[in-house]
């Protein structure tokens, strides 16, 4: 008796070792499956694949990856792999704005001023597209100069930031035989934007190899900021291009610039 009960005893425990082993294993796979992979969705959205790279980008969105975010939005606000809603296009977008990402600054700006999707704040829209703008990003900046050119034929400017349009200005700066450079973003500090460079020139090393990098202190009203420039170009033309290129490779996190040296 003592014989099978020991048998019994380590046949009980031998179970016991193997459940545990079983639910460990259960957990981690449902735990992989639930982190998301924005690669993976741009992936599946090339292929279009739009409920597989929506069920990615969400996933990637809830653990604050700022470019699956802005693709999600994208995503509600098109109706892809998810009916049309335009609240949720967004919510998601303000996520990405909060956490600093110029190209949601700007659409969250963009919403506020048209009321989609949210009620209409114009004061709110126009801060968010100037932190956009204060960036870098070129879509915020054209809509500044915009507004801006609007405001002078009204008795009541309402932009909440004080835009600096001498620096940089390329709409309206006369000609000259001066040399160019591309913008390629603003951040907080300097090591930061050294960041920044290294990051951009290790995707496109072709394409910006021969330019050098530069960094520019700017004093805002509330903040100071470091330009992020490259270049030289000895025409528009070619600095234009430039931008279009790294624009064409990566459309959400592209933010670049042609401005005068």
């Amino acid at each position: 008796m003592i014989y099978f009960k020991g048998r019994f005893t380590k046949q009980a425990s031998f179970l016991r070792s193997l459940a545990w082993l079983i639910t460990f294993t259960t957990f981690i796979v449902i735990s992989n499956g639930a982190w998301g992979n924005y690669d993976l969705g741009v992936t599946e959205y090339k292929k279009r694949n739009f409920s597989r790279a929506f069920i990615e980008f969400e996933k990637a969105s809830k653990e604050n990856d700022v470019r699956a975010q802005t693709a999600l939005a994208l995503m509600y606000k098109y109706g892809e792999g998810t009916k049309t809603d335009l609240t949720q296009a967004y919510q998601w977008n303000l996520k990405a704005a909060k956490l600093g990402h110029p190209p949601a600054q700007y659409i969250v700006g963009v919403m506020l001023l048209d009321g989609a999707g949210v009620e209409r704040d114009e004061e709110k829209g126009r801060d968010f597209i100037s932190l956009a703008a204060e960036q870098g990003f070129t879509r915020a900046i054209e809509k500044v100069q915009f507004e801006k050119a609007k405001i002078q034929e009204t008795e009541n400017p309402s932009w909440s930031r004080d835009w600096d349009l001498r620096v940089p200005n390329h709409l309206n700066h006369p000609q000259s035989e001066e040399t160019f450079k591309i913008q390629l973003g603003a951040m907080s500090s300097k090591e930061k934007a050294e960041i920044l460079w290294k990051d951009i020139l290790i995707k496109n090393k072709v394409l910006l190899s021969d330019l050098t990098a530069s960094f520019q202190r700017v004093e805002l009203i509330d903040k100071i900021i470091w330009r992020l420039q490259a270049g030289d170009f000895k025409t528009k033309e070619k600095a234009t291009e430039t931008c279009k290129q790294l624009f064409e490779k990566d459309k959400n996190n592209s933010s670049c610039l042609v401005v005068y040296n």
